[in-house]
This record gives structure tokens, sequence and C-alpha cells, in this order.
């Protein structure tokens, strides 16, 4: 399934104009809140290669990546999302404003609340999460 997903990932950009169901396959793939971490990592880091393609024509990718959950997923997903963020605001400055309110609304209390894994210790995975998140190595 990965392979598939890479082949459709590039196949996306180079063929965007007349393939609008491949188009729509990725983007319900990205929406699936089940989709394996490793395989999200793969695209995360795949889109993050791109970034300097993801022109305004592509915004509802842009914006359907920015409603991925992930604040409940494992470290590395988190560090392939905040590093894929970043790349996209240089690369992609019109996007800021997408960016801003995405991270506004994933990481406001009650957002991560109901979307933390771990129940146990809410306030430390919100401080923990928001230290992973902005943390940025230069």
């Amino acid at each position: 399934m990965l392979s598939q997903m890479n082949g459709l990932l590039w196949h996306f950009y180079i063929r965007y104009q007349g393939d609008a169901a491949n188009y729509k396959r990725l983007l319900l793939q990205l929406q699936n809140p089940r989709i394996e971490p490793g395989v999200l990592i793969e695209l995360l880091n795949q889109l993050e290669a791109m970034t300097f393609l993801l022109t305004h024509q592509y915004e509802s990718l842009v914006v359907t990546v920015l409603r991925i959950d992930w604040v409940s997923q494992n470290i590395e997903v988190q560090k392939a999302y905040k590093s894929l963020i970043v790349s996209l605001v240089s690369a992609q400055p019109t996007y800021l404003h997408h960016v801003l309110h995405s991270l506004v609304v994933k990481l406001s209390p009650e957002t991560f609340l109901q979307s933390s894994p771990d129940s146990s210790n809410t306030a430390g995975n919100f401080d923990g999460c928001l230290i992973t998140s902005f943390s940025l190595q230069f």
C-alpha cells in the first residue's frame, strides 16, 4: 500500500489537472483516521519535499493535511508534521494563515483533551505536545 500511495502522490502532482479521481483518492486517504503511522510519515515527508510546488491550486490538499489529527499520533508523526508545516510556510508563505489556524485549533486545550489518547496525564501530554510542536531545531 505504501508504494501505491507513493506513486499516487507523485502521480497526483504530475497529473492534477486531468486526474481528479486520483486526487480525490489521495485526499480521502489523508482524511482516514486509521492511516498507518508509517504511511502517514512517508506521505508527510514526500509533501515536505514538494512544498515549493504546492501553490494555491493545491489549497485543498494543504487544508486536508492541516486537518490531520497529529496531536494523538506518536512522536515520529508529530515530528514529520512539524517539519512539513515549517517547510510549507517557508516555501509558500501564503499558507501561513491556514497553518496558524490549524495550530490554534489543534493545540487549544479543548481540542487537545478530546484527541489525547492518554487521559490519565492530559496536562502533561498537552505540555509535552506544545514542547514537541514548538521546539524547532535549526
